[in-house]
């Protein structure tokens, strides 16, 4: 199965709420935005996973001012203190071009954020992949085959280095998605057929070159020679992957309760703590509650298993006084 989803241009749409009727409450601060919307692929599929970040002007590299991983729908929510500024919405996903709102993948228009007490402000996103290799691969009768492993390899201080891994599906298709360079040849490897480097070489360097540029390249086809007795091959243990949790709180009020995350993405049991129990404490397992006006910290630990690495992460949260 491909890593890639679909190619899509960005759609945003802004729900800003405001009264006329009333002069607009200056910003402090203890105010924040609130950022929620939907990352989606050009068919509309949610993406889960991908980074959400708000970035303010000035904001470089990977610095942002709140940040956030889509769900299995592609939602995300983000709280972030603007102090009344414009801001933009960028996402990053493996496999696709870092997207921003206003339909372009560079210099996006810059939205005006609103209190949270206001509303939210609703960026709904289709993120933009990158060129990618399409093909299909079949045997010398045209019988589609399955489960063919398709790797791409870029040139790497003159060595063609593997760069992105698929598999064929049902049908024979794939569809590989180069990062590292336009210039890519290919492999397709089945344990039951002689391997190809495409179009028919047998080793990586006899292989041609494929140029990508600004749109797929289609048509890449491959045919596998006669079968093969199956060797079987030695089995390496997966490792663990990393997990993350879902959005946490980022303001409370003194005396005010708010419930945390019980489980990672992964479903791996979150137990919580207060670095700072002056500012905040932990009750009932899940729950942070506000002591004191100021900036508390808190950390969520997670257990590793064999698919699951071991989790932790400290978060921040902003306590107010009480109203």
């Amino acid at each position: 199965m491909s890593r890639r989803i679909s190619v899509a241009t960005v759609v945003a749409s802004l729900a800003l709420v405001a009264t006329s009727a009333a002069p607009a409450l200056a910003w402090t601060d203890d105010d924040y935005a609130k950022v929620t919307g939907h990352v989606t692929g050009r068919a509309g599929q949610p993406i889960a996973n991908a980074m959400v970040n708000v970035k303010l002007p000035g904001d470089e590299g990977d610095f942002s001012h709140g940040e956030a991983f889509t769900d299995s729908n592609g939602s995300f929510t983000i709280y972030s203190e603007m102090n009344n500024g414009p801001f933009r919405v960028r996402v990053k996903a493996p496999g696709y071009v870092d997207t921003w709102n206003g339909n372009v993948t560079s210099g996006a228009a810059e939205i005006e954020p609103i209190l949270e007490t206001d509303g939210p402000t609703i960026v709904d996103i289709a993120a933009v992949p990158t060129p990618s290799v399409l093909g299909k691969v079949t045997t010398a009768n045209g019988t589609a085959l399955s489960q063919v492993d398709v790797t791409s390899y870029v040139l790497v201080d003159g060595v063609w280095t593997a760069d992105w891994y698929t598999r064929t599906d049902t049908n024979g298709n794939y569809l590989v998605v180069p990062s590292k360079s336009n210039q890519v040849r290919l492999s397709f490897v089945r344990e039951d057929y002689p391997t190809l480097y495409w179009p028919n070489a047998t080793t990586i360097s006899a292989a041609t070159t494929i140029t990508v540029g600004e749109a797929d390249v289609t048509g890449i086809n491959a045919v596998l020679g006669n079968r093969q007795t199956v060797v079987t091959p030695t089995v390496k243990p997966t490792p663990p992957k990393a997990t993350t949790v879902s959005s946490v709180v980022k303001k409370i009020q003194v005396g005010k309760k708010a419930k945390l995350p019980t489980k990672t993405k992964a479903g791996t049991t979150l137990k919580w703590k207060s670095l700072t129990p002056g500012k905040c404490k932990i009750v009932k397992g899940n729950r942070v509650k506000g002591v004191k006006k100021g900036t508390c910290k808190i950390i969520a630990t997670a257990p590793g298993t064999a698919s699951v690495k071991k989790f932790s992460h400290t978060y921040k949260v902003k306590v107010r006084k009480k109203k």
